[in-house]
């Protein structure tokens, strides 16, 4: 909503999910001082960059830490500390036992976080798998996952 700063967009999201002030303050203050946004949480969020306002999306989702995250391209636009945070967090939800769901371009990055892939070329499923299963598929073993993409991806 354009007419609400950052910390009424946080505000209104706990309200709607019955997050009491308490855990409002501790979660939104902890995750706005670890994404370097806690100067600008009385500011207007469509005036901000398309980095941090990649930020406030991620700290709206992880303000009501569900049991299940769906994260599509969740690096476009943040900084390599954000991204390292960002990671370290999802991790921290993993073993929360939070399920992850994420859709990227940025394979080496997913082939460090993630435990299964499903790579899809021109909108067709390629292979499926850890990526030891995935390298034995392309028959490249010690394959990173892009070899392994591109090896799967090119041989259709």
């Amino acid at each position: 909503y354009e007419d609400l700063t950052l910390w009424e967009h946080l505000d209104l999201l706990a309200s709607i999910n019955n997050i009491n002030d308490d855990i409002l303050i501790n979660r939104a203050n902890a995750y706005l001082e670890v994404f370097k946004m806690d100067k600008v949480k009385h500011e207007m969020p469509a005036t901000f960059s398309k980095g941090m306002q990649q930020k406030v999306m991620i700290i709206q989702a992880l303000l009501l830490q569900p049991d299940f995250y769906i994260v599509d391209e969740p690096f476009i636009g943040l900084d390599p500390s954000s991204i390292k945070m960002f990671l370290t967090i999802m991790e921290q939800e993993r073993q929360r036992g939070a399920g992850i769901l994420m859709s990227t371009h940025v394979l080496d990055t997913a082939e460090k976080i993630c435990d299964r892939f499903l790579l899809i070329s021109e909108g067709t499923t390629v292979a499926e798998g850890t990526l030891q299963q995935l390298q034995s598929a392309s028959g490249i073993g010690n394959a990173s996952l892009l070899e392994c993409f591109h090896a799967m991806a090119e041989g259709r």
